[in-house]
């Protein structure tokens, strides 16, 4: 099982560089949605003289905002899942779930990554009518955030496969079920 431990190891560190990324860009995101609506809305009732690009700009860096947190809720077991009656069950049994759980979202967000990237390629020429930018970079979140979210379910897969040779060798919490014992997050 040491090969596993091993690729298991290289991928979370991989995914622990990723998400600290990932949680910096949505930090900033954040910032520039605020800013950004704060001062649409400042110009439109302070100023009576609304801007025409502060809203298409905001539902854009919401886009980037989604499919860049998006990970990180995966990592974290965050998104809505049915878990009380996984833990219910025996661990081994449990994990033999988690295997099948995420083997089909691994599965999905390749498809996804796949498909996004056409859908932004296919958009490379295609101009946003308020904000001169191609719909390239727009579009680019998707394939970009399913990938990282592949990733880390490729790491949480790996993770249960392990749990199920060795159910000791993981730690289930509410928190993060896959984490491992000895690692620090």
């Amino acid at each position: 099982m040491h090969s596993v431990d091993r690729v298991i190891s290289i991928i979370g560190g991989v995914n622990r560089v990723l998400l600290f990324g990932c949680r910096w860009l949505m930090i900033c995101l954040v910032g520039l949605i605020a800013v950004d609506i704060f001062v649409g809305v400042f110009f439109r009732y302070v100023l009576n003289d609304a801007l025409p690009w502060y809203e298409e700009t905001a539902q854009y860096l919401l886009v980037w905002l989604v499919f860049l947190g998006s990970p990180l809720v995966l990592k974290h077991g965050g998104h809505i899942a049915l878990g009380f009656v996984v833990e219910r069950l025996a661990t081994r049994l449990r994990m033999v779930c988690y295997i099948l759980i995420y083997a089909v979202v691994f599965a999905f967000l390749v498809l996804l990554a796949y498909h996004g990237w056409g859908l932004a390629w296919l958009a490379r020429n295609q101009q946003s009518t308020s904000v001169p930018i191609s719909f390239f970079v727009v579009y680019l979140a998707i394939p970009l955030g399913a990938a990282i979210m592949a990733s880390v379910s490729l790491e949480l897969w790996l993770t249960a496969l392990r749990g199920l040779a060795d159910p000791g060798a993981v730690r289930l919490s509410a928190a993060d079920p896959y984490e491992d014992a000895s690692a620090d997050d």
